[in-house]
């Protein structure tokens, strides 16, 4: 499953606007947005990657919460394994977006780039 959504034409991402969508693996939100909403993308389990441009000037504390793909990571100490929810987060370096998903230390991957040339449509 590869089910692409791109955010354009609008100034915000809506409280609860995709939440719990588990058909979305990868959101495009374009150049222009600059709020993501309460719960926005809460419970996303297959969300995979979000591109988040420069614009984006708030994100809310519950934005993503329960969302990402769950991760098995091994662990000695725990004698066996962690789940985790993870995303990968793809922004420019030192952006809002940069700066918030780092303060969170867990569940995101933090990518310093943001490249959606030839990302297109909302499938694969």
């Amino acid at each position: 499953m590869n089910n692409k959504i791109i955010v354009k034409d609008c100034y915000a991402v809506k409280d609860g606007l995709f939440k719990n969508n588990n058909q979305i693996s990868e959101v495009i939100i374009n150049d222009g947005v600059i709020y993501i909403g309460n719960e926005a993308f809460a419970g996303c389990e297959n969300l995979k990657r979000i591109f988040i441009p420069d614009s984006i000037k708030h994100i809310e504390t519950s934005a993503f919460s329960g969302s990402g793909v769950l991760l098995k990571i091994p662990n000695k100490s725990k004698n066996g394994y962690i789940s985790n929810r993870t995303i990968m987060i793809f922004c420019k370096e030192n952006s809002y977006a940069d700066i918030w998903f780092k303060a969170k230390k867990t569940g995101y991957i933090v990518v310093n780039s943001l490249n959606t040339e030839g990302k297109h449509g909302t499938e694969d």
